[in-house]
């Protein structure tokens, strides 16, 4: 199998997180699979967005002034429709991507990544269609809060899904093991990742009866050979985040990993140990 290269967030050199010229731009690159991340808006949207709330240094007010960090609890993504969020410009670039360029671009919604990211690789000309890795942000001190419940959140899932039949090119990511459970109860034939930032709280598979996910995908330093040896033992993959040095993505794959998650795919694509 083809080492796999995932654009963390899309092409985070290039334009700002989780918006739409980040992921046409990682498409363009020709990354395979994009990673982004998902959260839930009060009118039960699913917006991207690496934060359940809007902040600072990234985005601005509706008035144009920028935000700063404590405005967290001001302005939460759960407690807010999705048109009031659609009014926040979260495209600012991020002082820890020097090259990386403003546009004025709001938190799109899943729906809209999906149709953005196809119309620009089918005006490139580009066939092969993206798959879309989905992390679902979810908390157990969060539920109600920041995000339903996971059974509530799992059924919004599987319903845009369903209703837009993505079901084939999504794969399913959390650290969140309650909402990954509640998500493939509703949806069993969905691909799942569970996310990993702390070995020393890893249970052995099953969780449930039957459940068992494709990857695990875990902080890059956790990964050893043994243990790359082991989950492929039980028929699961590994995609360590998020992998930034040429070192450590040539280390990542010496050590058996199926892939990385990078901010730099437009490096990994270069290096040919890589992509051969």
């Amino acid at each position: 199998m083809q080492f796999e290269i995932q654009a963390h967030r899309g092409a985070r050199a290039f334009f700002p997180e989780n918006t739409i010229p980040a992921f046409c731009r990682a498409a363009a690159l020709g990354v395979r699979v994009i990673e982004l991340d998902l959260v839930v808006s009060r009118d039960e949207m699913l917006v991207v967005s690496h934060d359940p709330w809007i902040t600072g240094p990234l985005c601005s007010g509706p008035d144009g002034m920028p935000l700063d960090r404590s405005a967290k609890e001001r302005h939460l993504i759960y407690q807010m429709d999705y048109d009031e969020i659609a009014r926040f410009n979260c495209g600012l670039a991020d002082p820890a991507f020097p090259q990386q360029q403003s546009v004025h671009a709001f938190k799109p919604l899943l729906s809209d990544v999906f149709r953005d990211v196809d119309a620009s690789m089918q005006a490139d000309g580009r066939c092969k269609p993206i798959v879309f890795n989905l992390e679902l942000k979810s908390w157990p001190h969060g539920d109600g809060k920041l995000h339903p419940s996971p059974d509530s959140y799992a059924a919004i899932v599987s319903a845009l899904l369903d209703s837009l039949t993505m079901a084939s090119r999504v794969r399913v990511q959390s650290f969140d093991r309650r909402l990954l459970a509640a998500v493939w109860r509703r949806s069993p034939g969905l691909c799942f990742g569970l996310l990993v930032d702390d070995f020393n709280h890893f249970d052995p598979f099953p969780w449930e009866a039957g459940f068992v996910p494709a990857y695990v995908n875990p902080y890059f330093p956790l990964l050893t050979p043994e243990l790359a040896a082991e989950l492929h033992e039980q028929g699961v993959q590994i995609i360590p985040w998020t992998v930034n040095r040429e070192e450590d993505m040539l280390a990542m794959k010496r050590m058996g990993a199926d892939g990385i998650i990078t901010d730099h795919p437009e490096l990994a694509l270069q290096i040919s140990e890589l992509t051969a």
